[in-house]
């Protein structure tokens, strides 16, 4: 009889087993400030792609940014970027191009519409690194890389949105409270009292994977009224892909102080680089490696072929989000589209050959 009673019982309780057993496997809840922490080790680093438009009357600057940033435990310590600007109407200056290195506390620049003044054989800019946001030659106003920024998005966030591949968050944040929670913020603007700039306000959107982890933020604002509407759109791609910034060789490198600004260049202004993949002497820049190729180390171009968040988003992604417009239709009216099929940075080490054209 006892037996039976054990049988039964077990037979009762099983179902209830099997039922209680999925909601016990189910994973914990991301914490993404406590996942970007974690991608902040020392050698490793993300890959950026950037495209920012600012309107100001009938003029449009449309700034294009691609690279890599260097991480360790306090953040950004290294980073190599080139960013790519022109303006509709032209104004005579054609597509202006400028790479950046900052390693070891030195920032170096080059940009061809410098080298008429520098002597013959320097090509790189050597200036003193105040804080790694000095250097990131980039136009988004909102890092993300800096948990201390993000916790305060994903606290202070209007709509927050599941979707395949990750969610998507929404919000608004003004200039003061930026100036008030983001030290990157306080570093690049250097900006004293805010008074009503203080009351500028930046639309937002912030796209994160299935790690938690930022792929995509989206902002629209005006600058403080600087501009009458500024679209940025910042993607992130390979996470924890080994990174490592080396300088320009030292016999290439020229210090800012023995420059002369003021002496008159023998070429235009108006000078655009060919080439996708030029940015300065094959010996500097970014070397990016993926653990799981075997080790065998990988430039940043090896990267572009195998995707990017742009690539994932055809596929259905949180990334994907948004392509139909921006953060939001503009006081003039104007929705700018996200920049959806372009390929990963190339602030990588270059082909030589790179050639300099005069537009007359």
């Amino acid at each position: 009889m006892r037996r039976w009673i054990a049988l039964v019982t077990a037979a009762l309780l099983a179902p209830a087993l099997v039922t209680t057993a999925p909601s016990a496997a189910q994973a914990a809840p991301v914490d993404p400030v406590k996942a970007l922490r974690q991608q902040l080790r020392p050698g490793h680093g993300v890959q950026i792609t950037e495209t920012d438009r600012g309107y100001s009357g009938r003029s449009v600057t449309t700034a294009r940014h691609r690279g890599v940033l260097q991480f360790d435990r306090s953040g950004i310590v290294a980073v190599d970027i080139t960013r790519r600007a022109s303006t509709t109407p032209s104004v005579g200056r054609g597509v202006y191009m400028r790479r950046t290195i900052a390693v070891g506390g030195r920032n170096y620049h080059f940009e061809p519409s410098e080298l008429d003044k520098l002597p013959e054989g320097r090509t790189w800019v050597r200036e003193n690194w105040k804080g790694p946001w000095d250097a990131l030659n980039s136009d988004q106003i909102l890092n993300v890389i800096d948990p201390v920024t993000l916790g305060y998005m994903l606290r202070t966030s209007a709509l927050r949105l599941p979707e395949r591949g990750g969610v998507q968050y929404r919000g608004t944040i003004t200039w003061a409270q930026l100036h008030k929670v983001s030290r990157s913020f306080r570093e690049l603007w250097r900006l004293g009292p805010l008074g009503k700039l203080g009351r500028s306000k930046i639309k937002w959107r912030l796209w994160l994977d299935t790690r938690g982890l930022p792929v995509r933020v989206l902002t629209e604002d005006t600058l403080g009224g600087f501009l009458d509407n500024s679209v940025n759109d910042i993607r992130y791609t390979g996470w924890g892909s080994l990174v490592t910034v080396t300088p320009p060789p030292a016999d290439q490198v020229i210090d800012t102080r023995d420059v002369d600004y003021d002496a008159k260049p023998r070429t235009p202004l108006s000078v655009v680089i060919e080439g996708a993949r030029t940015g300065g002497p094959a010996d500097a820049g970014a070397r990016l490696s993926l653990g799981s190729d075997a080790g065998r180390e990988k430039t940043v171009p090896d990267v572009e072929r195998e995707g990017t968040v742009a690539d994932a988003g055809r596929e259905g992604t949180a990334s994907d989000a948004g392509r139909e417009g921006t953060v939001a239709s503009t006081e003039r009216g104007r929705a700018v589209p996200a920049e959806g099929g372009e390929s990963g940075p190339t602030t990588t080490v270059p082909s030589e050959g790179q050639r300099v054209v005069e537009r007359r």
